[in-house]
């Protein structure tokens, strides 16, 4: 399924996912320490990892478009696949 959404300059992407009704679990509820809300992005740049976020991709040995939704700042013609 594809779909488009505008972003805010504030939201991280788990929130503009839940607002425009993509299912995304989030377990811990955005607070980065379950990693159910894990994407990839496919396209477009990324924020750095948060600190956070840098623990859980170490831990799980994430590779670098693997990202947590609740941590990563979306921007535009960013395109993510939801797994």
């Amino acid at each position: 399924m594809h779909k488009s959404a505008i972003i805010g300059n504030s939201e991280t992407l788990l929130q503009v996912a839940l607002s425009n009704k993509v299912g995304l679990s989030h377990t811990c509820e955005g607070m980065g320490s379950c990693t159910t809300c894990r994407v990839f992005v496919l396209e477009g740049e990324m924020s750095k990892r948060t600190e956070v976020e840098r623990e859980r991709a170490i831990e799980r040995s994430f590779k670098d478009n693997e990202r947590l939704a609740c941590q990563l700042k979306p921007v535009d013609g960013m395109v993510v696949n939801v797994p």
